[in-house]
């Protein structure tokens, strides 16, 4: 198992609700400290906030069964403040889009135009970095990320009953598969976001519970590279956009379109590679793959195999097995 993956598994058969709290804990203060880090380019410290935050939605989603509305709460804060930053990130897609399908551009563009665009995103990406770090913004949001911390306190009663249902695990894939399926029946920008970040959240929740060997390198490969085909969809998808709604960026129109058509050329590359992984990885029903997991783990059948409850263990006292509606927004 590689460093990067080991340093983030809870060990097989005890993950916990204690432990998982635990590596919440950590990615909230990690997260919190880098933000705050001056040192760094505030385009760096955006981007580390952001798959922080995408990671801890994801072992909150874990934990989403045992703990409730705790959880709940915890998970919608986390989601405003990432929507926060959406200006910068947004700014920083447009430029690093525009970058890659420059040369591609350069055939049916003049110069003069590619690179009056590129100084009018660039000063976009500024400003809004500006105003990101403006009226100490940065200094709220580390307050904010503290606060989420602070209230796992109350995530773990007294008593050793801090269980993590498995069925966790089981509804990150099922969302996962659900989601593929919604994006090709009815294609859209947001139907492949919304798939982008199951998966996503999906690889994060497998990477804690370790589940060897039927989940391998390979598996995880795949999702980081699946990740990656529909983290350029959604960019190509914002830059269309934006630069179809703001007309600004560039000298003429036909200029404007012509990039729109690129977009969408690579966009339907990118979905058609997607959908041949995706259908690999998710070719098992939820089902199959509940009982195929259980039984890597070691846990022993119980009762109804398609009732969830079967791969959860003992709620703590006080607390519900009920599933809050998290969203992966």
């Amino acid at each position: 198992m590689s460093s990067s993956i080991a340093s983030n598994v809870v060990s097989r058969g005890a993950v916990t609700l204690r432990a998982m709290r635990r590596l919440i804990r950590e990615r909230l203060r990690d997260a919190a400290r880098e933000l705050k880090d001056g040192t760094r380019p505030m385009g760096q410290r955006v981007h580390t906030l952001r798959k922080s935050i995408k990671k801890v939605r994801g072992l909150i989603a874990l934990t989403g069964p045992v703990v409730g509305k705790h959880a709940s709460r915890a998970d919608r804060r986390l989601r405003k403040i990432g929507a926060s930053t959406a200006a910068v990130r947004d700014a920083e897609v447009l430029l690093n889009t525009f970058e890659t399908l420059r040369p591609r551009l350069a055939a049916f563009v003049q110069e003069e135009s590619l690179s009056l665009a590129r100084g009018r995103l660039l000063a976009r990406l500024r400003e809004a970095r500006r105003l990101f770090g403006a009226k100490g913004g940065i200094d709220r949001l580390v307050v904010k990320l503290h606060r989420v911390r602070r209230t796992t306190k109350t995530w773990v009663p007294s008593g050793d009953g801090s269980g993590v249902p498995l069925a966790g695990l089981v509804d990150g894939y099922r969302l996962a598969r659900r989601a593929m399926r919604r994006a090709y029946d009815r294609p859209s920008g947001a139907a492949f976001h919304q798939w982008r970040k199951a998966v996503k959240a999906h690889r994060y929740q497998l990477m804690v519970w370790d589940v060897w060997p039927k989940h391998s390198m390979a598996t995880f490969r795949a999702l980081d590279r699946l990740g990656e085909l529909l983290g350029e969809e959604h960019d190509l998808t914002v830059f269309a956009e934006i630069i179809g709604t703001d007309l600004t960026h560039f000298a003429s129109t036909r200029d404007c379109a012509k990039l729109r058509s690129l977009c969408n050329e690579r966009r339907r590359e990118l979905r058609a590679e997607a959908r041949d992984l995706g259908t690999q990885l998710f070719a098992e029903r939820t089902r199959t793959f509940g009982r195929q997991v259980r039984q890597d783990l070691g846990f022993q059948p119980r009762g109804n195999d398609r009732d969830p409850a079967i791969l959860s263990v003992p709620a703590p006292n006080g607390m519900s097995h009920q599933r809050p509606q998290l969203r992966l927004a």
